[in-house]
């Protein structure tokens, strides 16, 4: 996030950006305990953990496009048109490919392991094909192993009652950014041209009240869209929000770098900002976002989903939330421009790391969320933690290799690595640790062998630690 007409870094930016990758993480190892479906679902589900990833969606994904609104603006400093969108094919539409050919199918395989839970909201993922003969399907469950699911991949759509995936599942975040910047492109060149023959950036610094209005009126129509938009058409929610929804926030981020007053307007907001997010996230929570508890005569809970479209309390819902996941945005945005204007190599490198950690660290976090749900006896708490510390390491860890070679950094949308980095050499023994600890973890819980699950364990700290240090 490098400013060219201040001649700076944005580090309240890249702060914000890992922010939001640290989110997403913690938001994709609940899933399986929320009440919605999802890839894995444990057996037993939780309403509280529901609510808990009903306020992260207010901050994960509006956080990332809002920032991608703030990198259209900072690349079109340096950019030529053509070389934008060289650069927007290379960092969006090569790591959804990638994301969709090799990340996709372990996870599609690790679903098909069980039936499709039906949840609140239902997953539209499920394979409705029936019994292929001379197959492991057999309708509702794949028995084979994985190398046998891989050609049934590519059997029908996904979301349409088959498997393949064409933008990658988790990597849709790709899919839809590069769509709404090709649409709204025309837009923001207009937006950008206008505020250089207006000269926004030389406006003097106090007369931030007219854009104090505009931050209310940009908040209110995102409001009013929230509820207007049907949730089977344009108003599909996707972790939570509709694209247009998304749109909105492309261009508000677009409007913080090209507007320095609209950001201070921002920042001037923040006080009341802060108020409102939390009271407004508080009453959401403990109306469990629009979720309705009931006990039946056995003692079972069941849930309801309270918010049909067209009522006053869709409107209300939707619109709190709306206000809620805004009012956080410009609070977080005034607290790092505020605390956080530092930065530093590690930051940097971590910054480049949360593209490939995104797109890498999903296929850990079903894959070990099958095996602790599913093979595992142990508390919400002890799963949890199993899943947030196996995914996030095998992810660090694979992200740290890729790194290494150019084809696979450009993969994974990002760029050469300067002459004399790390090389695949150095990191051979820790990658031979890795998997081999990952071998031997697997085959002790699968089998129960407590002895291999102990040396699986320390074999994989062992490359951890191994390639930290190479690195």
């Amino acid at each position: 996030f490098f400013d060219r007409d201040t001649m700076a870094t944005r580090w309240d930016y890249t702060h914000l950006k890992l922010w939001g990758t640290l989110l997403v993480f913690v938001f994709h190892c609940l899933r399986p305990f929320d009440l919605g479906g999802w890839h894995v679902n444990n057996e037993i589900r939780y309403l509280w953990v529901s609510d808990v990833c009903k306020v992260l969606e207010l901050l994960h994904m509006p956080l990332f496009f809002m920032m991608s609104g703030c990198s259209i603006a900072l690349s079109l400093q340096i950019r030529s048109i053509p070389q934008f969108w060289i650069e927007r094919v290379k960092r969006l539409l090569v790591p959804m490919g990638f994301a969709a050919l090799i990340l996709a199918p372990p996870q599609l395989y690790f679903e098909r392991l069980r039936p499709t839970v039906v949840g609140i909201p239902p997953w539209p993922g499920a394979w409705t094909e029936p019994a292929i003969p001379g197959s492991s399907w057999n309708g509702t469950v794949w028995t084979g192993g994985f190398v046998e699911f891989v050609p049934y991949y590519y059997r029908g759509q996904f979301l349409a009652g088959g498997n393949f995936c064409w933008f990658g599942l988790h990597a849709w975040f790709l899919a839809v950014l590069f769509t709404i910047t090709l649409v709204l492109f025309p837009v923001l060149c207009l937006i950008r041209a206008l505020c250089q023959r207006a000269g926004t950036k030389r406006a003097p610094p106090e007369r931030t009240l007219p854009y104090c209005l505009w931050v209310l009126v940009h908040m209110l129509a995102a409001c009013v869209v929230s509820y207007q938009l049907h949730p089977v058409g344009w108003g599909l929610e996707l972790a939570g929000w509709s694209v247009p929804h998304y749109a909105q926030l492309v261009v508000l981020g677009f409007l913080l770098v090209n507007v320095p007053n609209f950001e201070r307007a921002v920042h001037r907001l923040s006080p009341l900002a802060a108020i409102g997010a939390a009271a407004s996230t508080v009453w959401l929570y403990c109306n469990h976002f629009g979720i309705e508890e009931t006990v039946t005569a056995d003692g079972t809970p069941e849930y309801t989903n309270t918010l049909e479209f067209g009522t006053n309390r869709y409107m209300l819902f939707q619109s709190l939330r709306t206000f809620a996941s805004l009012c956080w945005l410009v609070t977080l945005l005034t607290l790092t421009h505020s605390k956080w204007q530092w930065g530093n190599p590690l930051i940097q490198a971590q910054a480049e790391g949360s593209l490939p950690f995104y797109l890498l660290h999903q296929p850990f976090v079903i894959g070990f969320a099958h095996l602790f749900c599913h093979q595992y006896d142990g508390t919400l708490t002890a799963k949890v933690f199993g899943i947030i510390t196996t995914g996030g390491t095998f992810a660090l860890a694979f992200y740290r290799v890729f790194a290494t070679a150019n084809v696979l950094r450009w993969c994974m949308g990002m760029k050469s690595k300067a002459p004399g980095g790390p090389s695949l050499r150095g990191v051979a023994v820790s990658s031979k640790c890795l998997t081999g600890g990952l071998v031997l973890f697997l085959v002790g819980v699968s089998h129960d062998v407590p002895m291999a699950v102990m040396v699986g364990k320390i074999v994989l700290v062992t490359g951890v630690l191994a390639l930290a240090l190479k690195q």
